[in-house]
């Protein structure tokens, strides 16, 4: 079977690992699997408040570090990359860049 021009995944393996996923959140959320008289199963997660986290618009993002002290003494090529991958309207807009030797 073919797969995704931009993993290795084909369909079925992709759908496995998403109902892996799914399974681990909503046992890491204090739910569980029930299965009804026919055998499917259904996610019951337990109800509970939303803690949305500060708003913060995308176009007043903060900084992104990278740390590179695994690559100490060594040559290497830094890029940055905005490769859109055929969603509408993507753009990414580099406010600068900036390498910086701090100290641990």
């Amino acid at each position: 079977m073919p797969t995704f021009s931009y993993t290795a995944y084909n369909q079925p393996a992709l759908l496995d690992v998403c109902e892996r996923q799914a399974r681990q959140v909503v046992a890491q959320q204090d739910g569980r699997v029930d299965k009804d008289a026919a055998g499917k199963e259904w996610f019951v997660i337990p109800r509970a408040a939303a803690k949305p986290g500060a708003y913060l618009p995308t176009w007043q993002a903060g900084p992104v570090a990278v740390d590179l002290a695994p690559y100490s003494g060594k040559t290497v090529t830094v890029e940055l990359v905005n490769q859109p991958d055929g969603w509408a309207n993507e753009a990414v807009y580099w406010g600068g860049r900036e390498v910086k030797n701090t100290q641990r």
